[in-house]
């Protein structure tokens, strides 16, 4: 009967490499701020999306993609849960489908990658217009 063991030469490695990686990490954290950002006086809303800008059937004016958008209010925080556009979330389909829909509610837009915005295994242009933003 044949024993085995445990720990082969490739867990091995791979746990010598995650120790040696751990130390590389920093031991001390950032200093906490106590400052509490102010609420809003009409409050703060909240609406979190995803799915959400697909124009292949209809105009962007006229898609589900456009309704949607407009059922958030402007200064509205929008938490986008992916797949920003369809079928993939490329430079041309976030600026022909993207843009015209929900474009403008860009700046209050924090976002997630879903499957649908990486390109070829690539999320480039999804980071470059969301994730990207100017400073103001």
């Amino acid at each position: 009967m044949m024993e085995r063991t445990c720990g082969s030469g490739r867990t091995s490695t791979a746990l010598g490499a995650v120790l040696v990686l751990a130390g590389c990490l920093a031991t001390t954290r950032p200093p906490v701020s106590s400052t509490v950002p102010a609420m809003p006086a009409a409050g703060l809303q909240v609406y979190a999306v995803g799915d959400i800008a697909d124009c292949s059937h209809r105009a962007p004016a006229d898609s589900m993609a456009a309704r949607t958008s407009r059922l958030v209010p402007d200064g509205a925080r929008v938490l986008g849960l992916g797949d920003m556009a369809y079928p993939l979330a490329d430079a041309q389909t976030l600026a022909s489908c993207y843009e015209p829909t929900w474009g403008r509610h860009r700046a209050m837009t924090l976002v997630t990658p879903g499957n649908h915005d990486y390109v070829r295994g690539n999320a480039g242009d999804f980071s470059r217009v969301l994730w990207c933003r100017r400073a103001a």
